[in-house]
């Protein structure tokens, strides 16, 4: 007795969309299947790295000019398997990475809440 078994590839889960709520210093984005982000903030400049593991784009990559202090959102295909949304913000600000707040709504919609950004003064700045 012969069995064959054909492995079809896996298809990755999609960024389905993603919007910035300004006003509320909040990212919203939705992907088709469950996932689990990962995040972590980056100096020069200072930026929110929000990985998509196993998430695939569903529209070409994107950079969204956002004003005041939140210079632009950015989406894009890493490799293959991963996707990354960056929020970068204006180099005259910071933001308190304790208050950071990643919510999942669901498992396919989550919410990246941002404290309000401070502005960079001279006595913040190393000597």
């Amino acid at each position: 007795m012969t069995l064959i078994c054909f492995c079809l590839p896996a298809e990755a889960a999609r960024l389905l969309s993603w919007e910035f709520e300004r006003r509320e210093n909040r990212l919203i984005f939705v992907t088709d299947e469950s996932v689990l982000p990962k995040a972590r903030l980056l100096n020069n400049p200072t930026r929110l790295v929000i990985d998509l593991p196993g998430v695939d784009l569903a529209q070409q990559a994107v950079q969204e000019r956002v004003g005041g202090a939140i210079a632009s959102i950015q989406s894009e295909q890493v490799d293959a398997d991963n996707s990354r949304l960056t929020i970068e913000l204006d180099p005259n600000y910071q933001v308190d990475p304790q208050k950071i707040e990643i919510r999942g709504l669901s498992p396919t919609r989550w919410q990246v809440a941002l404290p309000t950004p401070q502005r960079i003064t001279l006595r913040d700045l190393p000597p």
